[in-house]
Parts: structure tokens; sequence; C-alpha cells
């Protein structure tokens, strides 16, 4: 669809004030370009106008409870798009007023809706949205339990159905029910969010408003600095700088965040590999030289440091994959971590954090290591069976430790429809015979 015809069904659509059409609209619109023209800017901003939209669709907006964060990106981001540069705090000031006393957040996706996805706000709008996002979770004054706080907030999180019965079905944890176990992942993505969502606290800080709430809302972010700094967490890394080097191997997924923040507290030198992002300091950038990225992550290895690395990744641009799999599920990923452990003769582990009951604690559990004279296939094949089995291990164990990102979303969701097409296709077989 072009985008006049876009145009055209969205000047058809405002006088209706269907909001969840129109923004479906402008989303699309959105994607369908890399750049916004002036042209397409100019004829949305004319339509606005001449119905007297701009205020209407924030009335529209909160009468609808089934609305995502998504929906509000999708307007916010049209907003910024229009190059209008101080409406944006109006209209969250605006949207935040009208659900204030009601009791109810947008839902959030859990794999998703992360705040940074809105883009440069100011600080007053990037104070309105935390608050719009968490609700009722910013006044209540933080305790020793961050889990049990956060808790009884957590419904406003969006679980993927399907997603959710999948690892269920997996899971070495059902606790009592499934209901309780839903409750648990909950609560878990919720933390996620707050704990990724930092930068857009500092702008809340910022913003100088309602000093109470900023003082409870960094009581409770700094109660992850707390779990990080803990002296047992200081003599786990201890004990791993004693036995030497290591490959650590993590995944995009569990408690990825907070692994990773671990890590770069307590290793002196926590040197990290990356996809894409900025390779100053001790960060070796995949995306900028895949060959060099190789090498200088042996070069790390061989001079008696750590390495961290999440081996899932996609395998686009590789010329050798290994196979997973996991609950039954075959993927692919790149060979690349495999590749840089053999040529560096380095030992390899596993590494994350999982949630014990108030706590977050780090997991290391030895990996393979090169024989003498054994080949990269060899080698490869066992690195994939312990990398396949700790992934498994994590994703079955408590739901608190269950969250699921990029990689492992994409191919758990992948797995699960593909199960789906073959139970159908045996099913009309069956129904034939």
């Amino acid at each position: 669809m072009t985008d006049k015809e876009l145009i055209h069904i969205i000047s058809k659509e405002c006088p209706s004030q269907d909001w969840l059409v129109l923004s479906s609209l402008i989303g699309k619109l959105y994607h369908n370009r890399g750049n916004w023209s002036l042209s397409p800017i100019g004829s949305l901003l004319r339509i606005f106008k001449q119905h007297g939209f701009e205020q209407q669709l924030l009335d529209m907006l909160w009468e609808h409870r089934q609305l995502t964060l998504k929906d509000l990106r999708t307007a916010a981001t049209f907003i910024q798009m229009c190059g209008n540069e101080t409406w944006d705090e109006a209209y969250f000031e605006t949207a935040y007023a009208l659900i204030e006393d009601a009791p109810f957040t947008p839902n959030t996706t859990a794999e998703g809706d992360f705040l940074s996805s809105f883009g440069n706000l100011s600080a007053k709008a990037n104070a309105y949205l935390l608050k719009l996002k968490f609700g009722k979770f910013l006044e209540v004054p933080a305790g020793d339990n961050i889990f049990e706080d956060a808790r009884p907030y957590a419904d406003a999180i969006f679980l993927h159905q399907e997603t959710s019965d999948f690892l269920y079905a997996n899971s070495r944890y059902p606790l009592n029910s499934k209901t309780e176990w839903l409750a648990e992942r909950k609560t878990a993505f919720f933390l996620d969010h707050f704990f990724s969502d930092s930068s857009v606290i500092n702008a809340y800080r910022k913003s100088s408003m309602d000093s109470t709430r900023i003082a409870t809302l960094y009581q409770r972010s700094h109660l992850l600095d707390g779990v990080i700094q803990s002296p047992d967490t200081a003599a786990f890394f201890d004990e791993i700088k004693r036995t030497g080097s290591y490959l650590m191997c993590t995944f995009h997924a569990g408690n990825y965040l907070v692994s990773q923040s671990i890590y770069r507290v307590h290793m002196a030198d926590h040197w990290t590999v990356r996809n894409r992002g900025n390779a100053a300091g001790n960060h070796i950038v995949v995306s900028e030289n895949r060959l060099g990225s190789a090498f200088k992550a042996i070069k790390v290895l061989m001079s008696g440091k750590c390495l961290l690395i999440a081996p899932d990744s996609n395998v686009e641009d590789s010329q050798s994959v290994s196979e997973l799999n996991i609950f039954g599920c075959k993927v692919n990923i790149p060979d690349g971590a495999a590749r840089i452990a053999y040529e560096a003769h380095a030992k390899t582990a596993w590494y994350t954090a999982t949630i014990n009951g108030s706590q977050y604690e780090p997991v290391f559990v030895e990996g393979p290591q090169r024989a003498a004279r054994e080949s990269f296939d060899s080698f490869k094949t066992r690195f994939a069976e312990f990398y396949s089995a700790q992934v498994a291990f994590a994703l079955s164990g408590h739901p608190r430790n269950t969250i699921l990102k990029s990689f492992f979303l994409k191919f758990i969701n992948l797995s699960i429809s593909a199960n789906s097409e073959t139970d159908e296709v045996e099913n009309e077989t069956s129904d034939e015979n």
C-alpha cells in the first residue's frame, strides 16, 4: 500500500474516532518509510488539524483498557516524526492525568515495550511515561524484598500465551499451579523492565517532580547494586579469576541484564563480545569486522583474561554453524564462540544469574576444552551439546529465570509454530484415513 493510499484511509478513519484502527494505520505508514518526507507529514498534520484530532486522540486513548505501550509508542513516534517539539510533554501529562486515579496501567508486552524505544523524549515527558508504565508501584515504599514489592503490580505485563505454555510444559518447577507459575514469571519480567529502563529513571530524577516518589524509585533501583556488590558475589568471581582464563558463555535470556552488570563490576578487565554497538574500552564488536573480532578475542584469552560472549545470534552472515537441541527443538547458531575457544585452547564455562528467593546469584558451570589433537568438528559438537544442556536447564528452572529476549524468543516461537503445523498435517492425515 502506498503512502498516498494510507493517508487517504487515515483521513477517512479520523472522523470515526477509532483509535485502534488509526494507530495501526499510522504504524504501517511509519514502517513503510525508512525516512519521512515532508509530503506525508504535511498531509497527516492537515488531517489532524482539520478534525481537531489531537485532544480527541488523548481522550480516546484511555477509554480503551486493552491498549499496550506499543500503541502509545506509535502515537509518540508519530508526534516526533511530525517535528512537534513541545507536544510530547502535554501528550504524556494529559494521558497520565486521565488515568491517575484509575487502577490501570497500560499493558506491557513482556519481551518488548522498553521505554528506550520511545526515543529522546524530554525529562518531563519521560517522567510521565515512567509513571504510566509502572503505575502505583512507584508510590510503594521500598522494602527489603523487591520481588514481593513488585508482585501486585506485575499484572500489567502481557505474556505470550503459547510461549508460556511451552515453557511450563518443560518446567522443572511447576510450583503449586500454573497460575502461580505465570504470576512468578510476570513478576520477573516486570523487574526486568524496571531495571532495563534505568535511563528513564535518571530522566525522572532530572525532572524535579515529586521528590517522595523519586526517593522511593532510587532506593528500589539501587537494591540491584547491593546484590551485585555483595561479598559472596565478590568471592565467587575471585575464585573464577584464581583458576585462570575462561571463555564465559551466556545467553540472551534469563536475567541477562543482571548477569552482565555483575560481570562488569567483578571482572577487572570485563572483556565482552557484542554483536553491535560501541567498540570502546574492553568491548569487541563483531559487526565491525568478524575475522578481526575473532582474532582479538583469541588474543584476550591467550593473555590469561576472561571473556564474556553470548553465542546465540543470527546465522545469516556465518559460514559455519552448530546445531542446538533444546526441548526437542533444533536451531543453528554461529560457530564463532566454539572457534574462538578452539583456537585459543581456552577453557569454556556457562555463566548466567538466577533468582534464588529474594536475591540474584551468579551461576558458573565448567564446559569443554579442546583436547590434544582434537578436530574442530569434534570440539564444536561437544561445545554445542554443553551449551544446549545449560540453556535447557536454565529455561526449565524457576519461572523467575525464564525471561526470553531476541534470539531464543524467536527460536521458541518458531518451534511452536512449526510443531503446530506438523500436528495439523498429522490430524488431517488421520482424518482422511
